[in-house]
């Protein structure tokens, strides 16, 4: 989960993210998987200079949608 002051977008993209993990869900088990290989990878990080794991999560779903 995330926490956030103030920030209508986060709080959008979150949502965003849920709805499309309840289309199937498998959704959900993909984007889990993906999120923890990212992160035992240490490539899930924005300020470390890597794609955050909202940016990975925006991946699944655009994957999904071109298989």
């Amino acid at each position: 989960f995330d926490i956030c002051f103030l920030n209508d977008i986060a709080v959008a993209n979150s949502s965003l993210l849920r709805e499309y993990s309840l289309v199937d869900h498998r959704v959900r088990s993909l984007m889990m998987t993906v999120k923890q290989w990212a992160k035992e990878h240490k490539i899930n990080s924005a300020k470390e200079k890597c794609i955050s794991s909202y940016t990975w999560m925006n991946l699944v779903i655009f994957y999904l949608q071109c298989i």
